[in-house]
């Protein structure tokens, strides 16, 4: 439905009224943005609670940043993250919807895990789609094992199932250019 009334652009990056706060039309009830199975009260991040409620209560769920598409976009580097506050994805630039993550769950363990956008970083820092997203939230018998999975949200619109890994392994499926979506099948855990 955001889509159909923002010219089909998924929430702009911003850095007060962030997608909680963009979306909120959407679901009301702010409970919504917190995943049952998820530790009680899941870092947020949130900087202003009077003026942007949904930004600051708990959340489970991380949204895609889609910093390798404005990558490309930009000339051939990974953007200085300032560089696209206010920008917005369009649909139609995501090549492979049924394969393209919009959603994924958290870690909300401690309040460094209160990230709004899962980014990919260059060089020898690890990118969120390894310290932010939770991976093993559900069907797991020890916290933070590789075992299990998590749900996550697809771009045509599904959700699925997906076992420890393999949002990002073989194909990166947070990416929505070629180069970062093959660039996964070259990390270790």
């Amino acid at each position: 439905m955001y889509l159909d009334d923002n010219n089909g652009n998924f929430p702009a990056r911003t850095v007060r009224g962030r997608w909680p706060s963009q979306l909120r039309d959407g679901y009301k009830d702010a409970r919504i943005l917190k995943c049952p199975s998820d530790v009680p009260n899941p870092a947020s991040n949130g900087t202003d609670p009077i003026n942007y409620p949904f930004d600051s209560t708990n959340r489970s769920y991380i949204i895609n940043g889609w910093n390798d598409y404005f990558e490309a976009q930009m000339g051939g580097n990974l953007p200085n993250l300032n560089a696209i506050i206010d920008q917005s994805m369009l649909e139609s630039r995501i090549r492979e919807p049924s394969e393209t993550i919009v959603f994924g769950e958290k870690r909300g363990d401690t309040p460094q895990h209160g990230h709004f956008y899962m980014d990919f970083l260059e060089g020898p820092v690890v990118g969120n789609d390894v310290t932010e997203v939770d991976q093993s939230r559900h069907s797991t018998v020890a916290k933070n094992s590789r075992g299990g999975g998590s749900d996550y949200a697809f771009a045509d619109g599904s959700i699925r199932f997906l076992k420890f890994g393999k949002s990002f392994i073989p194909v990166d499926l947070w990416a929505t250019e070629e180069k970062w979506r093959t660039n996964g099948a070259a990390m270790t855990f």
